[in-house]
């Protein structure tokens, strides 16, 4: 089972537990009920929207990354899709909250625009990064110097 799809169906548990409809949890979100059903369906939504969720649970971040790490989870790929494929830098705040809470291999991107975004996902103790358009238009070293 891949780590999104636990993520997820643990969102589904939490918002199941706490009487939360799709409907509820729309309002609160400010959309509407078929896109937060979609957004869950298929599980493609940014950080922001994960906090937003646990926020309308009550639940802070850091607990559903453990949670999630309770399951048996061992790696997660984490990538900023509102900064995927910009190269404008990542948002190290996310990704040091993620680290922090979740102690497995951490695969992250979005955004990487330099060799500075990859020296701070090492920094943060990440085991990797994922980089498309800045490697291909040659803004990132490849291979890194050991």
């Amino acid at each position: 089972m891949s780590t999104t799809v636990d993520l997820v169906a643990l969102l589904k548990s939490e918002l199941r537990s706490a009487g939360i409809t799709y409907a509820a949890l729309a309002e609160r979100l400010g959309m509407a009920e078929s896109s937060v059903k979609r957004m869950l369906a298929k599980g493609d939504m940014p950080l922001s929207r994960i906090d937003a969720i646990c926020r309308a649970l009550r639940l802070d971040f850091a607990e559903l990354a453990r949670r999630v790490a309770l399951q048996g989870v061992t790696q997660v790929i984490y990538t900023d899709i509102a900064r995927d494929g910009t190269m404008l830098g990542i948002d190290e705040g996310p990704v040091a909250r993620m680290r922090d809470a979740f102690g497995g291999t951490l695969l992250a991107g979005g955004g990487v625009g330099s060799d500075a975004d990859l020296d701070a996902y090492e920094r943060l103790g990440l085991q990797g990064a994922i980089v498309g358009r800045a490697l291909y238009e040659g803004r990132v070293t490849y291979p890194r110097a050991s």
